[in-house]
């Protein structure tokens, strides 16, 4: 029951218990002693069960407002802190959810960008900040499944400084090769590779990005020899692909969609994602191949300080689900960007992040990256 429903319920009993008392007094002078005695205790009985309604509703509505108030208060706004520049996807999502929250909570949410560090300026950050829910980071998720298998010793490990909240949404990725390629599929692109070892090369973001160490364990998985070539961002090495300068990379679907449309350069080679893209629904996954372990999945996780409290949690859960809904406007809007919302939480975001913890710090040993 709403919180405007739960004080109508209490005013009726308030109603209610007002004309008994009328009622008791008008019609007290026609009745003998002892059924005078006898209406007053069944009265009695009767106040008390209203006056118990009308607490424990009220009771029921203060500590509704309570929960729901703790995140909608006045004063600072709540901040999602990105550590990517403007204009990212993470920097876009983050900027649609913020718009959401700030109508549910009546108070505004802004969005600071803070790169660098490969995501650790904003996230450090953001660990430091008051537990309180009001400073929160958006993030990738290699910030707890690959970051800390990059170093020995790490200044920084957001499995100890961070609790991540949701998965938001994942961003599908792509195998997608230059048109000039002799190879449509999968199994088409290792036979090439294992017929002409050495020649073909593939672009990525950086030495122990998604992108490489998903193809690090193609190459590990099929034995195949592709040259690595890394780019400063995928939108280079995107670039790099279309001219010929190398033969392949891995792009999220949004991002090649219009390339891939046109289908003059570029052409998918398969999905490196564990879902198929519904836009391309004949184009199968790695694990349709056998290689579940080439995934390169980008995924856009909401987090807050490792010392929150687990209401606090809670509530930002709940909140987070009310914009992530099926029919909401920021659903809507997310998904316009070729990204597909999850909204996971709790147990299986946990589940989700050991997973690819796991995957990651095996793919981190095959390809052989340092921290950079």
């Amino acid at each position: 029951m709403s919180r405007a429903g739960q004080l109508q319920r209490a005013g009726c009993a308030v109603l209610a218990l007002n004309l008994l008392n009328y009622h008791l007094h008008q019609h007290a002078n026609f009745r003998t002693p002892q059924e005078s005695l006898l209406v007053e205790a069944a009265a009695k009985m009767k106040r008390l069960r209203l006056l118990l309604l009308f607490w424990t509703v009220i009771l029921a509505a203060t500590v509704g407002s309570d929960q729901t108030s703790a995140l909608a208060q006045s004063g600072s706004p709540v901040r999602i802190i990105v550590p990517f520049d403007p204009g990212a996807a993470v920097d876009v999502v983050a900027r649609i959810l913020a718009r959401g929250l700030s109508v549910q909570w009546d108070r505004p949410v802004i969005v600071e960008n803070r790169p660098g560090g490969s995501m650790i300026v904003g996230a450090r950050f953001v660990a430091n900040s008051e537990p309180d829910g009001d400073t929160l980071l958006l993030c990738l998720d290699e910030l707890f499944t690959t970051l800390p298998h990059l170093s020995g010793n790490p200044s920084f490990d957001a499995n100890k400084e961070l609790v991540p909240v949701a998965q938001i949404a994942k961003i599908l990725m792509l195998l997608v090769a230059n048109r000039g390629v002799a190879a449509d599929t999968l199994p088409e692109l290792i036979d090439l590779a294992r017929a002409k070892p050495g020649t073909l090369s593939y672009g990525s973001s950086g030495p122990g990005s998604a992108t490489n160490l998903a193809m690090e364990m193609l190459k590990h998985l099929t034995n195949i020899d592709i040259l690595h070539v890394p780019f400063r961002g995928l939108a280079p090495a995107l670039t790099a692909t279309t001219a010929g300068t190398v033969q392949m990379t891995m792009i999220g679907y949004g991002t090649a969609r219009g390339m891939l449309e046109d289908g003059k350069q570029i052409k998918p080679i398969v999905v490196t994602s564990p879902q198929r893209v519904a836009a391309l629904p004949d184009l199968p996954t790695t694990g349709e191949f056998g290689y579940p372990q080439v995934d390169s999945t980008s995924s856009l996780t909401l987090a807050a300080p490792a010392r929150i409290r687990a209401e606090t949690v809670g509530r930002l859960g709940t909140a987070l689900s009310r914009e992530l809904s099926g029919a909401s406007e920021v659903r809507k809007q997310i998904e316009a960007r070729d990204i597909v919302v999850t909204n996971i939480a709790g147990k299986p975001l946990a589940e989700e992040i050991a997973r690819r913890f796991r995957l990651n710090g095996e793919a981190v040993r095959i390809a052989g990256v340092q921290d950079n």
